[in-house]
Order: C-alpha cells, then structure tokens, then sequence
C-alpha cells in the first residue's frame, strides 16, 4: 500500500506531533487507483477503517460514451479500450489486499469488518441519489445493505445536474460511500452534506469544520474522510506569510486528535501542484504546492496508485504511482508545517530483511 508522505517546512502552530526540524527536501485525492466499475470511470475513493485508510475521486471527462448507460459492469478490457484505465469489481480489490483474510479472521484471529465503527465521508453538497446509489452497487456486487446515515449542515442549495462542480461532488460521494463499504463491510456510514463548495481557497472550510466538529463531539465517527484539496497557497494572507486563516481551521482536527478520532485527506489529483482558480482552462501553479488539510500533521495524507490485476485479483506486476491522461497523484512541499516527528523514520520491510529508514535531517 502506497501511503503519501508529507515534506513539511515550517509552522505557525504548535502541534502534539511536531517538531522544530526543517524537511531539506521538496518533495502526495488516495491510497491505490479504483476505478468505479459499474460507470468504469474515476479514480480512488474509499475510507478504510481496517486499514485506517482512505482515497478521494476525481471523475474524468470521456467520449461519447459516458452517457452510455450500463446494465452490468464493465470488463477491464473494455474499461481499457474505452476508457484508458483499468477497472476492477470489489472482489478483484478485495484480492489484491488480502483482505478475506481479515473479513473472516484467519489473519487475527478474529473477524476485522469495521463492525462496530463509524466512518464519516465528509462531502459539499452531497448526493441526491446515493441511497439508490449504494442499493443498486449492493445488488450488483452482492454485498450486504449497510447502515447510512445522512446528516445535512447549513442550507444546501437544490441540486443541478447542469452544475459541473455538484455533479463532481455527487459523484464522489457516491464513490466514497460505496467504496467505504466494500473494504469495510460491517461499518456504519454517515454521509456529512455541507453547503459550500470547497476547492480553491478556503471558501466553504469554516462550514465543513464546524460540521465535523459538531459530529465528533457527538460521539459519531471513527474515521473521517476529507474530500477537499485547497492549495495551501491558495488561502487568505498566504503570500504575506500570514497563514492565520488556515491555521484558525485547525480546531475540528485538534478536536478529532483529543477524541482519538482518524482524519484522512486526499492529496489532489493534480500531480506536485494543485489548481489556482476554478475556471477553465483550470490553471496550475508552476511549482510544487500542498493541500491542506492533507499537509496536516494531525491528518494522514493519501495518495493514489494504479494496479494491474488478473481477474482473479492477483498483481500482474507491482503498484505504481497514479499517473495517466485524467491526473495524477498529487503532492508538494507544505509551506505552513514543519515535519511531524512521525514522519522521521519508515520502518522498510522486505522478503530479505526489516529496515528503519530516517530521513536526512
């Protein structure tokens, strides 16, 4: 499993996690590339809560026949000759991570399902269908019906399909959720709807914090899943070097840290920059740039990857970095955070030897 790495510089905070030592390295929307396979398009979006992972999508544009409408999923074949990418079913993905083996406990002793826990898939505007959604994904795959809750912060505007941006997010909660429930079958699903979109800058961000917030001092959530990428650069006073606006935000992941809650963000889809503005042609910045709040160091950041798998499930060959015509695994340097002390040493294993690597400090 390809987990991202956050190259850190400096903070404005202090943090339980870090520590005053500089990264000299300028170094990454997910875990490993999923591509949905009942619409065989897009990329990674799950919350994990056995692997205390989790992934973000972002849907590409296709030819014609994206508006093509599907009676059963697609071969991975097709998929390729259509749409350039590989997809799989849950069974093939569920293969390819051993995760049976947690499902039916041979690998602890005791089934691992998620059972019990909750995760939260935080997402502007949501999905006006995604109980239909998950149903029909269910039926097709053959998994259980699971518990989703939907819980609505502020005043969503009515849904417009015409509207890019809400159809994107539809459909990355639909990915999100069902995906959520594929690696952790016996999880309780909350899909948190917040009213702001939230891409570039910290538009929307207050909202989004105080919802999480608002759930976790409930009580309801284990892991959550962040589906925003706002370029650090992007955030109010950033040029200045005033990153009080963003750093203000940080009160519902120190919240999630107290009550030992996971918080999982996306890297972006953009490669090592991010978009500047939401307006075509979507123009990037020319040098590395950060995400927050995966550049977090109370967050685990997630970047994608690509599998090329037999229909068994088994690996054709190993696990690259997600880097094709529709994106690519995103990353950069953080401007507003140090290094987390955490991040100092990786602990290497191989079928030769354990290793702990540390990095040059």
């Amino acid at each position: 499993i390809l987990m991202s790495f956050r190259m850190a510089t400096r903070t404005d905070a202090s943090d339980p996690h870090s520590t005053n030592t500089r990264s000299k390295s300028k170094a990454k929307r997910i875990l490993f590339r999923i591509v949905l396979p009942i619409v065989s398009v897009g990329a990674l979006v799950a919350a994990i809560i056995i692997a205390n992972v989790a992934t973000r999508a972002a849907t590409p544009k296709t030819s014609a026949t994206e508006s093509s409408s599907f009676t059963s999923p697609l071969s991975t074949a097709t998929c390729v000759s259509w749409f350039k990418v590989r997809c799989y079913t849950p069974a093939q993905y569920r293969a390819a991570y051993d995760l049976t083996a947690l499902y039916n406990g041979e690998a602890t002793g005791r089934p691992i399902t998620g059972a019990g826990e909750t995760i939260v898939v935080m997402e502007p505007y949501g999905s006006p269908t995604i109980r239909n959604d998950l149903r029909v994904f269910d039926a097709k795959f053959k998994l259980p019906n699971p518990s989703l809750t939907i819980d609505r912060f502020g005043k969503i505007p009515p849904f417009n399909p015409n509207d890019v941006l809400m159809a994107g997010w539809a459909q990355e909660a639909t990915q999100a959720v069902e995906y959520s429930h594929v690696f952790a079958p016996g999880a309780n699903i909350v899909l948190a709807e917040t009213a702001v979109e939230t891409t570039v800058g910290l538009t929307g961000i207050p909202q989004l914090m105080a919802a999480q917030e608002s759930l976790i001092n409930k009580g309801i959530g284990d892991v959550f899943l962040e589906t925003i990428t706002p370029a650090e650069n992007s955030v109010p006073g950033f040029s200045s070097g005033n990153y009080s606006s963003l750093l203000n935000l940080r009160y519902a992941l120190k919240d999630a840290y107290a009550h030992h809650v996971t918080v999982i963000a996306p890297s972006g889809d953009s490669g090592p920059t991010q978009v500047i503005e939401n307006v075509t042609p979507w123009p990037l910045y020319k040098y590395q740039v950060g995400t927050w709040p995966a550049t977090d160091p109370l967050v685990t950041a997630v970047g994608g990857t690509t599998l090329d798998l037999k229909p068994s499930g088994d690996r054709l060959s190993p696990d690259v970095t997600w880097h094709d015509q529709y994106g690519a695994s995103g990353g950069g340097p953080s401007a507003v955070f140090y290094r987390p002390q955490y991040q100092n040493c990786l602990l290497y294993t191989s079928d030769a030897a354990d290793q702990l690597l540390c990095a040059d400090l």
